[in-house]
């Protein structure tokens, strides 16, 4: 017999029924669709002593939710000041491949039908994945932090592309 100190809690186990309601109503609750591309490393071509420029991939395109945008802090980098503003972004779990750090996210629209519960002006909008969440018990999306790039007078949207 185990002794209960050494044994608190008992495990916790979460239903594959739970775990799909769960999955079920944060995908209802995703009013955005989104692009997320992986830049591939640029290569160093010898005969030319240049890089080739690096190759976007898309790796998903598909229904997310965008948690409230952080009001911006402006940095200086550089001669250049810049906003920077931070959120969370879901998509499914099961999506494959799992985004990574440094990936692209960029909002392509807004559910026409339940736009009210968005915001229009996240439209056309990119973010840079800075952190992506994992597994644990109740895992019904996959979680993002991300990092709203915005233009400055350095550089426009354009540069995003």
């Amino acid at each position: 017999m185990t002794n209960p100190v050494d044994n608190p809690l008992p495990p916790v186990v979460v239903s594959p029924y739970a775990r799909s309601y769960a999955r079920r109503h944060a995908t209802a609750h995703m009013y955005y669709t989104i692009q997320i591309e992986r830049m591939a490393m640029g290569v160093f071509d010898e005969q030319t002593g240049g890089i080739v420029p690096a190759v976007k991939t898309v790796i998903y395109n598909g229904p997310a939710r965008i948690a409230t945008v952080s009001g911006p802090q402006i940095i200086q980098v550089g001669e250049d000041t810049m906003a920077m503003s931070q959120t969370t972004i879901s998509i499914p779990f099961d999506t494959d491949p799992v985004p990574h750090r440094d990936d692209i996210a960029t909002v392509l629209g807004l559910d026409t039908q339940r736009a009210e519960f968005g915001d229009p002006a996240l439209v056309f909008k990119s973010f840079r994945i800075l952190n992506v969440e994992y597994g644990g018990q109740m895992y019904a999306t996959r979680r993002m932090a991300a990092l709203v790039i915005t233009e400055s007078a350095s550089w426009g949207s354009e540069s995003l592309r």
